[in-house]
């Protein structure tokens, strides 16, 4: 049976990081031109990234865990 308390971890860390890249993006326009150009969209991406990972393995986790 899986544990619908950590899916729902699992899945509200997916969301966080998918609105911190659409939020990477916004900044991709406002802070064209500026030295925090690049910076601030490779760690918006590794944001997004590390979120999606743990995110995942929660929901894996909750999905192995038994009753």
């Amino acid at each position: 049976m899986a544990d619908a308390n950590l899916k729902s971890k699992g899945l509200l860390l997916q969301i966080v990081g998918f609105v911190v890249l659409l939020i990477s993006l916004r900044g991709f326009f406002i802070l064209k031109d500026t030295a925090m150009y690049f910076p601030g969209i490779i760690v918006g991406v590794v944001v997004f990234a590390v979120c999606l990972f743990r995110g995942g393995s929660l929901v894996k986790k909750s999905k192995e865990q038994k009753p």
